[in-house]
Parts: C-alpha cells; sequence; structure tokens
C-alpha cells in the first residue's frame, strides 16, 4: 500500500519539498531475504527510531528530505517493498511518515504568492492579481473579499501563532530557521502552548496493571521499559519549571516510606540470601529506587497525557530486571483531586502473589533463606498452594517439588481455596 503524501506537503507544481534532495536509505534483508525494521535506515537512522520526539525538532528542508526517502524506499521497484517488507517493518514506514508529516508547516499565503519559493502557486497568484479595488485581498484567509465598507480597505496581516519558549520542542526559531535574528523570533507573534520532551534512562522495566496476580509483559496494559522512555507534553504557562523532577521526587519518599515500614517489620516478602531488588531487609540501593521513582513519574505523567478519566488507573506494579526475574511488586494506592479522580501515587504496599512467587523461585534454585527459622512455615505456605506454587525448602534452600507433589497439590486446591500465602506473608 502505497504511502499517503503529506496533506500540508501540497502537490506538484507548488509542492513544499520541489528541490530539497532525498536522504540516502539503506534496505539490508535477513537471512530469509526480507526487510525487517532493524534492516532500514534513512539518513543513518534506525526507521524504528524516527518517533515523534525526533521530528519534532527537524526542519522543513530535513523533513522533506526524509519524506523522499520514505516514498522512494516504498514506490522503487528495484526495492520490492510490498514483498519483501514485514508488516512490522511495512506499519514502521507508515508511522515514520506520520510522525514526520506532522510536524511539515503547510505552506503560509506568502509563500504560495511567492515564484521564488517552492510552494509557488501559479493559479493562486492569478488570483490575487485579479483582486483589484473595490475588493480586497487577505492574507489571514487567502483569498479575495469585498469589505463591507469601501472606504476601509485593509490589507489584513496574517496572524502568526508560536511558541515563545526556547527550549521548548516546537520553539518558533526552531521550526522557523532563517526568520529569527540572534535566535530572537520578530514581534508580534502570539504565543501558544509550548511542548517539551524529556528522555528518561531506565535499568529495569516496569509494568502496570489491576490483577491481583502480577502485571507481566505478555498481558500488562501499560508498561515503562528500560533502556528508555520519552515524555511528551504541553505546557500553556501553568506547569513549574522542573515538573518532571518534582513528580520524581514526591514518588521517591513514597517508595522510601515502604522501604522503612519492610525494615521495621521484617515481613512481607520471602527474603533470601540472594537479596535481590526489593527483596532485602535492608535499605534499598539508591539506584533502585532512583529508578522506581522515575518510573513512576514517567508512567503518571503519561497516563495524563493520553486524556484518560484518571490520571494514574492502576493498582499493581511488577517490577522485572534485565534478566527478566521479578525484583519487586506492589499495590499502588491513589490520592484523589477535587473532582473524586484518582490524582497521582500516595502510597505503595508490598504485594505478592501465588503465581509471583512461583515465577520468582524458579531463579532461585539452590538459594539459602535469608532466616533459616522461616523454613517450617514458608514450606506450609507453599504446601497450601501446591497447584500454583511448584518449589519448596529443603534444608534451607529454595528447591523444585516432585512431579508427584505437584499432582497432590492440583486435587486439594480443587477442595479448598489457598490461604498458605496470605500465612507466609504476615
Amino acid at each position: 500500500m502505497a504511502l499517503l503524501p503529506c496533506g500540508n506537503r501540497g502537490v506538484h507544481p507548488n509542492d513544499k519539498c520541489d528541490g530539497i534532495a532525498m536522504y540516502e536509505y539503506n534496505l539490508t534483508h535477513n537471512a530469509s531475504y526480507v526487510y525487517e525494521p532493524s534492516g532500514v535506515k534513512v539518513n543513518g537512522k534506525l526507521l524504528s527510531t524516527i518517533d515523534e520526539p525526533f521530528a519534532a525538532l527537524l526542519t522543513d528542508a530535513q523533513i522533506c528530505g526524509y519524506l523522499k526517502a520514505f516514498h522512494n524506499i516504498d514506490a522503487a521497484s528495484i526495492n520490492d517493498w510490498d514483498n519483501k517488507a514485514t508488516k512490522d517493518a511495512k506499519d514502521a514506514l507508515i508511522l515514520a511518515n506520520k510522525y514526520v508529516c506532522k510536524y511539515l508547516k503547510a505552506a503560509t499565503c506568502a509563500e504560495r504568492l511567492d515564484d521564488t519559493s517552492p510552494s509557488f502557486d501559479p493559479a493562486l497568484k492569478a488570483e490575487f492579481d485579479a483582486c483589484v479595488s473595490p475588493r480586497a485581498w487577505s492574507n489571514r484567509s487567502c483569498q479575495c473579499y469585498t469589505p463591507s465598507n469601501n472606504n476601509q480597505v485593509v490589507d489584513e496581516p496574517e496572524e502568526i501563532y508560536g511558541c515563545l519558549d526556547p527550549t521548548a520542542d516546537n520553539y518558533w526559531c526552531k521550526k522557523n530557521l532563517g526568520e529569527c535574528v540572534d535566535d530572537k523570533p520578530p514581534t508580534g507573534i502570539k504565543e501558544i502552548s509550548c511542548e517539551y520532551s524529556i528522555r528518561v534512562d531506565l535499568k529495569n522495566d516496569y509494568n502496570f496493571c489491576n490483577n491481583k496476580f502480577g502485571c507481566y509483559p505478555d498481558d500488562a496494559p501499560y508498561s515503562i521499559d528500560a533502556p528508555y522512555e520519552v515524555i511528551k507534553y504541553k505546557n500553556d504557562g501553568s506547569l513549574p519549571a522542573g515538573h518532571f523532577e518534582s513528580i520524581s521526587a514526591a514518588t521517591k519518599q513514597v517508595i522510601e516510606t515502604i522501604n522503612k515500614k519492610i525494615i521495621e517489620k521484617r515481613n512481607g516478602f520471602l527474603f533470601l540470601k540472594s537479596a535481590k531488588g526489593v527483596y532485602t531487609t535492608g535499605v534499598w540501593p539508591s539506584e533502585l529506587v532512583d529508578d522506581f521513582a522515575k518510573a513512576l513519574a514517567v508512567a503518571e505523567l503519561k497516563t495524563k497525557n493520553d486524556d484518560k478519566d484518571d490520571t494514574f488507573p492502576f493498582q499493581r506494579v511488577t517490577i522485572f530486571n534485565p534478566a527478566s526475574e521479578i525484583i519487586g511488586q506492589f499495590s499502588i494506592y491513589h490520592g484523589t483531586d477535587r473532582n473524586g479522580e484518582t490524582d497521582g501515587i500516595t502510597e505503595l504496599k508490598n504485594h505478592t502473589s501465588t503465581s509471583t512467587l512461583n515465577y520468582r523461585l524458579q531463579f532461585e534454585i539452590g538459594t539459602p533463606l535469608l532466616y533459616p527459622e522461616d523454613e517450617a512455615r514458608t514450606n506450609k505456605a507453599l504446601k497450601d498452594d501446591m497447584n500454583i506454587i511448584k518449589y519448596t525448602v529443603v534444608d534451607g534452600k529454595i528447591a523444585k517439588v516432585s512431579v508427584n507433589e505437584e499432582k497432590v497439590g492440583l486435587i486439594n486446591i480443587l477442595k479448598e481455596e489457598p490461604i498458605g500465602l496470605v500465612k507466609l506473608l504476615k
């Protein structure tokens, strides 16, 4: 399916990209001789990395270079894109085209009337030349009109809108190169909301859901993943400077509070000598706390920017490290705004489900309990939930149960509701 042209680009002879060179691209097929997203580069950038935050910083000339390359990838017969590209590659091309199209400014009326501009429109220029008194020409509507009072014929100036913050993605001078002096826009521009992008580097993956059994990558409705996330938000002047940092600092306090409670009570989790993630009775590493705080702040901002009714609609978070091990799971509690809608994260509580413990222990075969005296009650809990939990403690170390024990547990669980894990955590 051919790419659709940008609506704000125009078509020949008044194509905004006319005369601008196409960026070079490189297609590399895989072992099956098909193109995957990882095998497509334009101007040295992987196709999958040409996202909205990247496109927002491009000039019109750069956007045109990318658009022409996208079109050539799709249309050149030598590429055989329709037959050789995977669905993921085709979707990535369409998405990249959509992003850069979004940030190509439509030609102004003045540009369409300028015979030296790539956007010159001969038909419009003919209308302009034919627009004589008593009629008048409006640059704002880009058409000839009849004034209500012939004695007050005014050539209305075209209103210009733009963001006036130099640190913003859509700062007027960034989008209108060559029209600013010393990076300062001309006077008379009417200010609009500014757009900002923040890259947040992360070490771990965070899955959010409302499932009491935990949030897993395959079915979690929302995730914040390493190595980084990009937040894009608008500010009409109502948000303070350092908005993201202030949210991150607030979530860090919430995390440190639950850490102190676990240290004081020494319960809520099964503690092992491997002490991975939050599964320790001591103070959590600052790197883990900072990473968790940033992830919660990203999730708060992103769900709010998605225009959900609730600013943070999730009740659980499960944390995975780069080795795909679960290193933490919590219940999330929210505050409410004056309309009664959830508004921000105010409290975390340690949470463990049979499913989570089962997943976690598969990486811990042979690992000793941190507290050997916990062996009896740990085994009691694991035995109660034998159909789900497939591990036990032998001589103070985690071991996998036999197939026969698993079958017995499954029969038991059909008779009554498991309660062992609840006992373990109290």
